[in-house]
């Protein structure tokens, strides 16, 4: 502290100098006004120096600090919304493969490593399409779904049945198990 104000009162104390110095070399004239005033805003900015200084270098170290805080905080938004999009886009592949396949599910859940590898797959609520083309072409019989009537209400439901043979869902583990180079023993179906 001793050494701040030191060095500060050695700093007016040459503003000073050299403003007593400018007045007695300029000549007389209509200018030494103008001159005297900025000489004199120099002492006086010599003289506040400090306290402006100290607020500007404090300013900016808060300033920086919340610069890194906002760019921290964007990083880990936007490493979540990659994440959550790729997720998401996954998901709407390994259904779209499944569909492909001539089957549907309610959910896909994923678990993932930081390398963005998929771990394991769960799928819930599969059943089997009934205009998928993989049903048409292993039969050239027409699929009728079963149609339940209401009895109190007239409404018209469809009854769909939930869940795929043994051997459907050894081949759909087989083809998920190749198409993402997870283990069999890593995906579940349900």
């Amino acid at each position: 502290m001793i050494s701040f104000i030191s060095s500060w009162t050695q700093q007016v104390i040459f503003a000073v100098i050299i403003g007593v110095i400018l007045q007695m070399i300029l000549p007389e004239g209509k200018n030494k006004k103008y001159i005297k005033v900025i000489i004199g805003v120099y002492v006086l900015f010599a003289i506040i120096n400090p306290v402006i200084g100290k607020n500007i270098d404090m300013d900016l170290e808060e300033f920086n600090l919340s610069l890194e805080n906002t760019a921290i905080e964007l990083d880990n938004t936007n490493e979540h919304n990659i994440d959550e999009i790729f997720l998401n886009n996954l998901t709407q592949d390994i259904k779209s493969k499944i569909a492909n396949k001539g089957y549907s599910c309610e959910n896909i859940e994923l678990t993932t490593n930081e390398n963005y590898e998929i771990k394991k797959i769960v799928v819930e609520g599969i059943y089997e399409l009934p205009d998928s083309e993989e049903t048409q072409t292993n039969s050239n019989n027409i699929q009728i779904n079963e149609v339940v009537i209401g009895e109190k209400d007239n409404n018209i439901k469809e009854q769909v049945v939930k869940g795929i043979s043994n051997s459907e869902e050894k081949k759909l583990k087989e083809f998920l198990s190749e198409t993402y180079n997870v283990k069999e023993k890593n995906i579940e179906i349900s």
